[in-house]
C-alpha cells in the first residue's frame, strides 16, 4: 500500500475519533441532549355528558415547560397556550367550552433548561358523551324569593329524595348564639361557630368564627353527619376578612368518610375518604388555594382557584367514590361556578377499603395566626346532597361560561322531582327585584341544559326559603 495511502487513512481514523470524541464533550457539557418525555395523560376516553370543562395532565420525566395547541404539527415556540403549572414534572390546565357528542384533540409540547423542545406531537384525546340534556319548556310560578316554582321539560332525570340532605340559610338563630344550640349542626372543638349578624349574605344572619392567637377558636366550627353514600356534592357562600398579620393556614369545608380502621384519621376531619380544600400563605388574602382528596392510600392534591378575602364567594366540590381500586371515581372544585379541579376516571378509593362518605364540616377553621391576625370567616347559604341532580339560577346565558368564567348563581331548593317536572322553593341568593336571569336543571350525571332558560326576578323581600332542613 502507498505511502500517501495509509496516510489518508490515519487522517480519517483521526478524524472520525475527534468527532465522535467531540459529540461526546457536547453532550457532557449540555447534559441533556433529548427533549422531555412526555406521559401519564389526562383525561383520555368518553367523559359524561354535560361536562363542559376539564383539566388537561401531563407529566414529564424532567422539570420542563409545555405548551398545548388544537392544531397539529405547531412548533413548540408558536404554541401560545401555556399549562398553569410550569417548571416542573407535572402541569394541568382547564380547558372549556366541551360539548356533548364532540371528540378533542390536543397536541402538547415540551422543552427543557438546556432548550431541547419535543419535534413531535404528543396528542391527548378524548370525547365527551352525547347523552340527552335536560331541557326546559316552561316555568310557572314568580320569581320570589320564598315562593314555589315549578318547571316542567324533558330529561330532568332522577332523584331519590327531592330535597338535599343540608339546606341551611341560618336564619333559625340567634346573633353571638352557638350554631349547636339552635340546630343539628354538632360542635367539633370548644362551642362550635357562632351566628353573626355581621355578615350575612342573604337573609340576616351567617355562621361564623373569629380566629386571634389567643382566642382558642382555630377549629371552633360545626360538622353534620350524614346517612353514607358513594357521592357528595356541596355548594356555600364563604367569605374571610383579615386584620393585622395576615399569615394562617385556612382551612374550608370538607368531606370525610366513615372509616373506622387502623390509619390515622379523625372522623369529621380527616384520613381515608376525606376531601378538603384550604390555603396557606403569609398573606392568604391572595393568591391560589389547594384542593385535595384521600383514597386511603394516596393523598393527591392540586393547586387551584383564588381565594381572596373580603367578598362573599360561592364555593362548590364534589366527590364520587370509585368502585375500591377501579379508574372510575370523580372529583371537582368549582368557585362561583368556573371549575378549578376536575378530575374524571381516577381511583378516589384505593382497593381494600370499603367507607363511604358521611360527614361534612363547614370551613371556618384556621390554624396557626400570628401576633396581632384576626380572622373573620363567614359561612352562609349551605346546600349538601348525595347527588349531582340539582337546580340553579346564574346571570349568565350559556353553562360553558359558567364553567369556564365563572358566575354569580344562587341554588335552588327542591321538594318534588321527575322526569319532566320539578317543584323548588326559589332562593334568589343576591339577585334583587327586576335582574334577569336564566335557569338550570342538572341531572345525576352531571348532563344539562347548555342554554339557560330565562327569567325575571321579582320583589326579594318575601320570607327567606327554608332553613336547618336536614333529610335523614
Amino acid at each position: 500500500m502507498k505511502t500517501h495511502q495509509l496516510h489518508e487513512r490515519a487522517f480519517f481514523a483521526v478524524l472520525f475519533f475527534l468527532i465522535f470524541n467531540l459529540a461526546i464533550v457536547q453532550n457532557i457539557l449540555s447534559d441533556e441532549p433529548m427533549p422531555p418525555v412526555i406521559s401519564s395523560v389526562r383525561p383520555d376516553g368518553i367523559l359524561p355528558a354535560g361536562t363542559s370543562a376539564v383539566n388537561l395532565e401531563i407529566n414529564t420525566d424532567e422539570n420542563a415547560m409545555c405548551h398545548y395547541s388544537t392544531s397539529p404539527y405547531i412548533s413548540y415556540s408558536e404554541m401560545s397556550d401555556e399549562f398553569d403549572m410550569r417548571g416542573t414534572t407535572y402541569f394541568y390546565t382547564t380547558v372549556s367550552g366541551l360539548e356533548n357528542g364532540n371528540t378533542y384533540f390536543y397536541y402538547v409540547k415540551c422543552t427543557d433548561s438546556f432548550s431541547n423542545a419535543n419535534q413531535a406531537d404528543y396528542v391527548i384525546e378524548f370525547a365527551v358523551a352525547d347523552d340527552p340534556s335536560p331541557s326546559i319548556s316552561d316555568v310557572r310560578g314568580c320569581f320570589k324569593n320564598g315562593d314555589i316554582i315549578t318547571v316542567t321539560g324533558v330529561n330532568f332525570g332522577q332523584k331519590a329524595h327531592a330535597a338535599p340532605l343540608v339546606w341551611d340559610a341560618f336564619e333559625n338563630g340567634i346573633s353571638s348564639e352557638y350554631l349547636k344550640d339552635h340546630s343539628n349542626w354538632v360542635k367539633n372543638s370548644g362551642n362550635g361557630a357562632m351566628y353573626s349578624d355581621a355578615q350575612a349574605f342573604s337573609g340576616r344572619l351567617s355562621a361564623h368564627n373569629e380566629v386571634t392567637v389567643l382566642s382558642g377558636t382555630q377549629f371552633s366550627t360545626n360538622h353534620v353527619e350524614l346517612p353514607p353514600s358513594n357521592e357528595l356534592y356541596a355548594s356555600y357562600m364563604f367569605r374571610f376578612d383579615v386584620s393585622g398579620n395576615k399569615y394562617g393556614v385556612l382551612k374550608m369545608s370538607r368531606f370525610a368518610s366513615n372509616y373506622d380502621g387502623p390509619l390515622p384519621h379523625t372522623d369529621w376531619y380527616n384520613g381515608p375518604g376525606s376531601t378538603a380544600w384550604g390555603k396557606s400563605s403569609p398573606d392568604i388574602t391572595v393568591g391560589g388555594s389547594t384542593a385535595l382528596y384521600d383514597s386511603g392510600t394516596h393523598v393527591v392534591q392540586h393547586s387551584i382557584n383564588a381565594i381572596p378575602s373580603l367578598e362573599w364567594q360561592r364555593l362548590e366540590m364534589y366527590k364520587k367514590l370509585s368502585t375500591p381500586g377501579v379508574d372510575d371515581g370523580e372529583v371537582f372544585f368549582a368557585r362561583n361556578g368556573k371549575i378549578g379541579w376536575r378530575d374524571f376516571s381516577v381511583p378516589t378509593r384505593a382497593a381494600g377499603f370499603s367507607y363511604q362518605l358521611a360527614f361534612f364540616t363547614l370551613g371556618l377553621m384556621l390554624a396557626n395566626p400570628m401576633d396581632d391576625g384576626v380572622f373573620r370567616l363567614y359561612i352562609d347559604d349551605v346546600y349538601v346532597d348525595d347527588t349531582l341532580a340539582r337546580v340553579e339560577l346564574s346571570d349568565e346565558m350559556h353553562w360553558e361560561d359558567i364553567q369556564g368564567s365563572g358566575a354569580r348563581s344562587a341554588i335552588q331548593i327542591p321538594v318534588a322531582w321527575s322526569d319532566n317536572s320539578i317543584t323548588f322553593t326559589a332562593n334568589t341568593g343576591d339577585f334583587i327585584s327586576g335582574d334577569s336571569a336564566y335557569l338550570y336543571v342538572v341531572d345525576e350525571n352531571g348532563n344539562v341544559n347548555p342554554t339557560g332558560y330565562p327569567v325575571t326576578i321579582v320583589d326579594v323581600s318575601a320570607p327567606a326559603s327554608p332553613d336547618n332542613l336536614h333529610v335523614q
